[in-house]
């Protein structure tokens, strides 16, 4: 065996060549060899192209479910975020960990459902992945889902159980972030859920001032119909009609007038 045979079977791994593959393995090719000046292996690079075919060859030789790459992440995390969900239950019966990954950022159902990969979400959870489960960042998979405006996503972790008051370390919840960012549908769905409307974060911040000083009308007057207290100031004694103001968001505070909150 060679460095140049290694290269040969990354390379084919890599293209899905399931031919080159086999016969690559059948020489004794070990299935775990890295390609110099790359830190991934085979079986990495066929999990993030979907090569199911390769990645199924690969396994049987006895490639490593848990190697890493350069990012600490496993071939079961870029499954999880390529979507590829025959891949990805094919690491699963082969013993790759659910949580998989030595990353400190995500885990494959975090990853997920940042993506909006909704089957490869319920795989996981099916499988027992932890659905709270947090990072370095304590961003949970329903956070990540709310930022990204992934509703269905979100509506299916809702579905499981998952808590709508997680905070990172800032105190913005799910609902602060998806209405940081005007995603309005998934808003709905986290006050469907029982988010709590007027959740502060360090600063004093709730989801509606938030959402106002963004200039994200539809979320303001969501917010406004499912009861969130316009009178509420953060830390500096900025209420949503002020900060809306501030940032010239005209139409945000001509509704928030409207409401008869203007302390003018």
């Amino acid at each position: 065996m060679t460095w140049s045979d290694e290269h040969k079977l990354y390379d084919a791994a890599e293209s899905g060549r399931i031919s080159e593959v086999r016969e690559l393995l059948q020489r004794g090719i070990s299935p775990d060899g890295y390609k110099v000046g790359f830190r991934q292996k085979p079986l990495m690079v066929a999990t993030q192209n979907g090569h199911l075919e390769v990645v199924r060859e690969l396994l049987a030789a006895g490639a490593n479910t848990e190697a890493t790459g350069r990012n600490r992440e496993t071939p079961l995390y870029h499954a999880a975020s390529e979507g590829h969900l025959a891949v990805l239950c094919e690491l699963l019966a082969a013993g790759a960990r659910i949580e998989g990954a030595e990353r400190k950022e995500e885990s494959p159902l975090a990853i997920a459902a940042t993506k909006g990969h909704l089957q490869v979400v319920r795989e996981l959870l099916a499988r027992g992945a932890q659905i709270d489960s947090a990072g370095s960042d304590a961003w949970t998979p329903l956070y990540k889902a709310a930022w990204n405006g992934q509703s269905d996503v979100v509506r299916e972790l809702l579905a499981r159980g998952a808590h709508t008051e997680s905070a990172d370390r800032d105190g913005w919840t799910p609902l602060w972030i998806a209405a940081s960012n005007g995603r309005l549908q998934v808003v709905r769905e986290l006050l469907a859920a029982g988010a709590h409307t007027d959740a502060a974060d360090t600063d004093g911040w709730t989801p509606l001032i938030a959402a106002a000083v963004a200039g994200h009308l539809g979320v303001v007057k969501l917010l406004v119909e499912s009861g969130a207290n316009v009178d509420h100031v953060n830390f500096k004694g900025l209420s949503a009609l002020d900060v809306a103001r501030r940032s010239e968001k005209h139409e945000v505070a001509d509704f928030l007038t409207s409401q008869g909150r203007d302390p003018d």
